[in-house]
């Protein structure tokens, strides 16, 4: 049996380090409008059922939340850095 190569993976995000801190600029993430209540709940909710690994939630004036499921080692990136939505 022939062994399968592994090809990396496409990603639809692109983290960008900030020079200077240890800070990290995101390129790629999904947004998407929270109706309800309470909207801090809801982009919550959302978050969890699409399995994110990081969520920004936008201003009162403009109800929507950024979703970005992470990959490999980025997927520890909150605890070392802060990430920023570009």
């Amino acid at each position: 049996m022939a062994r399968r190569e592994k090809t990396q993976r496409r990603l639809s995000y692109r983290l960008i380090a900030i020079p200077g801190t240890s800070n990290q600029l995101v390129l790629g993430i999904r947004w998407q409008t929270v109706l309800g209540e309470d909207l801090q709940k809801e982009a919550l909710r959302l978050a969890r059922k699409v399995k994110a690994t990081h969520f920004v939630h936008s201003d009162a004036r403009s109800p929507s939340v950024g979703l970005l499921v992470a990959k490999g080692k980025e997927r520890r990136a909150k605890t070392r850095a802060s990430l920023f939505s570009a």
